[in-house]
């Protein structure tokens, strides 16, 4: 905290509520809730939501019960999981923990302050080290992705978001941007972050970074985003946001709308593809032999469905 900043009290401090959705994850949701319980914040409250888990995920939260809020429920998924633990937290504040990943004691810390100190930040994350095969490493999730470094607060955040989910790591934000924009999308089985933070953005949100790795982020084999149908739900939300994003001045990715309007004209919506490919063929920056590419996908996709 800057030293001309009066130091704020911790009754005057928002209360924050941990979400741990836990769906089959007996061997490592104990260490996710110890984690949340350690913060040197102040003020915590942890919502659990055991979603259905069929392993020992039920006897590995047990020992936490006077310390935890505790939801046991039939199966709704990830998205579905989160709002009935949002539902339950008392908190000005939400913070998203999975329950395979792990965070350090000052993490709260770190990201609330950076609300409480930046009002025009409403939603904020950090950097994070990986997890991989089960050994905890020095590899960084953003730090050592340095193509694709977080987008300044500054900076047109639509038109990153537009383009990929740089909102990859567990996310601190305000409950009033739930209030304004709703909450996690329960019809998507995958994505359903990325389709929330577009939201989020799109409604004049703002995001911030502390680039300290101030947790561990587990990337395991058999996890929702690994899964190969992973992008198949990026450009659903794609598909239903990038015409706003576009009003926005965000352009998107050329081989994305392109993708979305083969997808559009399969289901005959002729209309729609041939907005997406017109998009695809005119982005910025597009090699001619691209477009040219492009635009007889199009020609063809377009044709044959006016013939059918």
């Amino acid at each position: 905290m800057p030293e001309s900043a009066a130091p704020i009290s911790a009754p005057d401090r928002p209360l924050v509520s941990v979400v741990i959705p836990a769906y089959n994850v007996e061997e490592f949701v104990a260490s996710a809730i110890e984690s949340a319980l350690a913060q040197t914040y102040p003020r915590v409250e942890v919502v659990v939501v055991n979603d259905g888990s069929t392993d020992g995920t039920a006897a590995a939260i047990a020992p936490f019960h006077d310390r935890i809020v505790l939801v046991d429920q039939a199966n709704r998924g990830l998205a579905g999981a989160r709002n009935v633990a949002i539902a339950q937290a008392s908190g000005t504040v939400l913070a998203l923990l999975d329950a395979d990943d792990l965070w350090l004691p000052d993490r709260l810390e770190r990201c609330v302050t950076l609300l409480e100190q930046q009002p025009e930040i409403e939603l904020v994350t950090s950097d994070a080290f990986l997890i991989e095969d089960g050994m905890r490493t020095e590899k960084r999730c953003y730090g050592d992705r340095r193509r694709y470094p977080f987008p300044d607060p500054g900076a047109n955040q639509l038109d990153v978001i537009s383009q990929r989910n740089f909102l990859f790591v567990s996310v601190v934000f305000q409950r009033a941007l739930l209030e304004r924009c709703g909450n996690f999308d329960e019809t998507l089985p995958r994505a359903e972050d990325y389709e929330l933070w577009t939201r989020f953005l799109l409604s004049g949100a703002r995001a911030g970074y502390v680039s300290e790795p101030l947790g561990y982020y587990r990337r395991r084999a058999d996890s929702l985003s690994a899964s190969p149908d992973q992008w198949d739900a990026h450009l659903i939300v794609l598909e239903r946001h990038l015409p706003e994003l576009w009003r926005h001045g965000a352009t998107g990715r050329p081989r994305d709308m392109f993708e979305i309007g083969q997808r559009l004209a399969a289901r005959g919506d002729l209309r729609g593809a041939a907005t997406f490919f017109s998009r695809a063929c005119r982005a910025p920056g597009v090699p001619v032999e691209t477009r040219l590419r492009y635009a007889g996908g199009a020609l063809r996709r377009l044709v044959r469905g006016t013939e059918s």
